[in-house]
This record gives C-alpha cells, structure tokens and sequence, in this order.
C-alpha cells in the first residue's frame, strides 16, 4: 500500500500531467488539504526513482506523469483501501444492528459508501469544514477554555438541526 501523499499524487496524475506546483493546488483543491512543497517535491524526485513517475522538462516547469508501475501501484492501493473500507463497512453493521452504541450507524454507513465509491462526500462544505477541524484541533490541543468552545460547537449543531427540520 502506498503512503497517503503518495496515493493523493498518484490519483491526481491519473488523468492528466502535473507540474509540483500544479498538484499541489490540485491537491488542495481535491481535498482540503495543502502539502507543503517540502513534504512533495522530495516525495515527487523519490516516486521518480522507483519508476512509478517520469519527469520531463517544460520550460522553467518540471511536469510529472505517471508510469504503467505507478497506475499498477495505484490499483493495489485502492483495491487495499477497498478492503478496509468494505471490512470497516461490515464491523459497522454488525455493531448497529447488535447495540444501540451508534445511534448515527445509517448516516456513517452512507457515508464510509460514498468514501468508498471514490467520493468526497464534505466538498460542498470545504474550506468551512477543514478550518473548523484546524481550529478545534488547536484549541483541544492548547487546552482551550473548554466550556466556552462547547458552547460555540452546542449553538452550530443547534443550527444545523433548525436546517435539517
């Protein structure tokens, strides 16, 4: 299985070339999140030299593609995922159906479905989504005066539910 940014990069160059930078705001766009250029262009010159990718120059670009070893990887990589997902599917029926310990099991299945067909089922919610988990992760990880940020997640799911009525 290959490593998650790795798998990203892959996904991204299966239908079309890329320069670094270029998947980098493909990267941030698909997913919310941005690589920094340490963490990719190391990574980009290492899948170059397993074969999985080829680089050719374009001007001051450097653009990638990837390679028949590297769309083989990425198959392995998502019939892996698929795995996973259909085993932690499986697990979550199977507690559903024998606890009342998930109350949200419908909402959760339909989703890990969604995430297995290959969908991002928070785009329509992104950039909102993905600052708001930055920012309870900061303040969980600062210790954070606690009532007040539940009170501030207690009024954003009241809100929720008066859309969802």
């Amino acid at each position: 299985m290959c490593a998650p940014l790795q798998t990203v990069i892959l996904r991204s160059l299966e239908k079309n070339s890329l320069s670094g930078y270029q998947l980098i705001k493909q990267i941030n766009t698909s997913t919310g999140w941005k690589p920094s250029t340490g963490s990719v262009y190391p990574l980009l010159d290492a899948m170059r030299k397993k074969g999985i990718l080829t680089v050719r120059q374009d001007g001051r670009r450097r653009v990638y593609t990837i390679t028949t070893e590297g769309k083989a990887a990425l198959l392995a990589t998502k019939q892996d995922y698929d795995r996973i997902f259909d085993r932690m599917i499986d697990e979550l029926r199977v507690v559903s159906a024998t606890t009342d310990m998930i109350p949200e099991s419908g909402a959760i299945l339909d989703l890990l479905k969604s995430v297995r067909a290959g969908k991002n089922p928070f785009r329509p919610y992104e950039p909102e989504l993905s600052d708001l988990k930055r920012h309870l992760l900061v303040a969980m990880s600062r210790q954070t005066d606690t009532p007040k940020v539940r009170a501030i997640l207690k009024e954003a799911a009241t809100k929720l539910k008066r859309i969802d009525q």
